[in-house]
């Protein structure tokens, strides 16, 4: 039967990139600043060390949770206002680890989103400990 309609063919090659690609037109066309962080995060401390101990369960919680999107040395592929942070950059140094604990726990840019309930606490404290070593191992 031959029907009117064109049918394409789209190779497992080509699907990534052009879905990539819608992705980052999705992301493009919301609010690209993200949320102001509240004062009271500032304030936050973390209660943990940077025990080993620690550091390989952030390194475990970033690499399942977070890499996919910042990368697994934190520089994430995709770069630009509505791309995910670059948690080596030197303006890292200027955040509190509350207000990274805050960005994981609440999310921030569209597209990133709140681990609040996806990590407890602790798990969210082990995670700012590792992203403050990724910078640390940039420089």
């Amino acid at each position: 039967m031959n029907s009117a309609v064109p049918r394409f063919r789209t190779t497992p090659k080509l699907a990534l990139p052009f879905l990539l690609l819608l992705g980052i037109g999705a992301v493009s066309a919301h609010e690209g600043h993200g949320k102001a962080l509240p004062a009271e995060a500032k304030a936050l401390k973390n209660p943990l060390t940077a025990t080993p101990e620690h550091l390989q369960a952030g390194e475990r919680l970033y690499k399942k949770n977070c890499a996919m999107c910042h990368g697994v040395n934190g520089k994430p592929m995709m770069t630009g206002a509505n791309g995910p942070t670059n948690l080596t950059a030197p303006a890292m140094d200027s955040m509190r680890d509350g207000e990274i604990f805050y960005v994981i726990t609440h999310g921030m840019k569209p597209g990133m989103p709140a681990m609040e309930k996806a990590l407890n606490e602790t798990e969210r404290w082990e995670v700012v400990l590792w992203t403050r070593d990724l910078r640390k191992k940039a420089h």
